[in-house]
């Protein structure tokens, strides 16, 4: 994976007509701007190769499906979005419902409650130590790593009115096999996170306790106690693993968080001062108007039903399997 880049064996599909470019969806043509700065973004940085039509006519195996926008929370939708490959489009003959599931690396995923039992053991320790936290996280994420060049050109796209057709070389968020292929190298980060310690990063530190790392996909949230230079070392263990494993450019500095008793971390919030976790408030409000909406509603899309399920999966990992809500 690492010297060629990701495989993967595909189920015969009907290629589309790539003299015929795939029209993208409406919000990737009403915010065209947004796409193409996207696009030319991902030329810089190595991830997209952009060819003319007619040139990549002839070639095999290339599968284009449409691109989608989604407006990011602090910028203009007209200037630049969230761009989103529909690599489950069409039903039935697209790239996701052609993979193999069977044949992806096994993906394995830490239950939140693994981050309260580390805090609560640090506490039942000393009583009387503070637990921080702090939160960092991988620029990118599955952008990090490369498909082989058998993979890439299932993951095309195109600029209808250029005429270009454009061949994602990296694993794109939209395709089923992206999560589980990065999840080989997110575990590289917290098993060389696990197995450093201050006295491995300082010789002269006699502290010999091994550093802890929970992990959610690109997220990482540390939890130490806060004596000597632990924290500052914890901080430097994560960065040197992900520097190793994903490159310079895979640290997202503006993403990593300073060191608090209190952080909003995986989708909740943490005070181990009070040795509690919660919903955030502006969460619970949202859930409750989308179970007050469902209820009036005769029928539902699968959309809204998949964003309920979504604003409630907090409410039933803390609520348990024997509850109903």
């Amino acid at each position: 994976m690492i010297q060629q880049g990701v495989t993967h064996h595909f189920r015969p599909v009907q290629q589309p007509n790539k003299g015929n470019l795939t029209s993208n969806h409406k919000s990737a043509r009403t915010w065209s701007n947004a796409l193409k700065r996207s696009v030319r973004e991902g030329q810089d940085a190595g991830t997209y190769l952009v060819v003319d039509a007619d040139a990549a006519a002839p070639w095999q195996d290339v599968h284009i499906s449409p691109f989608g926008c989604v407006p990011r929370a602090d910028a203009d939708p007209n200037v630049e979005a969230r761009v989103i490959h529909d690599l489950s489009y069409p039903s039935g003959n697209s790239i996701n419902s052609s993979s193999d599931p069977g044949i992806l690396p096994e993906l394995q995923y830490e239950h939140v409650h693994q981050l309260a039992r580390r805090i609560e053991e640090l506490k039942d320790r000393r009583s009387f130590c503070r637990v921080k936290l702090k939160r960092g996280d991988v620029k990118s994420a599955f952008r990090n790593v490369h498909g082989s060049s058998e993979v890439c050109g299932r993951f095309a796209g195109a600029l209808p009115d250029e005429r270009a057709v454009v061949i994602d070389l990296a694993l794109p968020f939209g395709w089923m096999g992206s999560p589980a292929h990065y999840g080989v190298f997110g575990s590289a980060i917290t098993h060389l996170v696990h197995n450093e310690s201050p006295a491995s990063l300082d010789p002269s530190n006699t502290d010999c306790e091994p550093f802890y790392c929970y992990t959610w996909v690109d997220d990482h949230v540390l939890a130490e106690e806060d004596r000597g230079d632990r924290l500052e070392l914890c901080e430097a263990a994560l960065r040197l693993a992900m520097l190793a494993v994903l490159g310079p450019r895979s640290i997202n500095v503006k993403k990593f968080t300073r060191w608090s008793t209190r952080l909003r971390a995986l989708g909740l919030d943490w005070d181990t001062e009070l040795r509690c976790v919660s919903m955030p408030e502006e969460k619970i409000a949202k859930a409750l108007l989308r179970v007050q909406a469902m209820l009036q509603c005769k029928s539902a899309t699968r959309t809204q039903l998949c964003k309920l399920l979504g604003s409630l999966r907090h409410a039933s990992s803390s609520l348990g399997q024997d509850h109903h809500i």
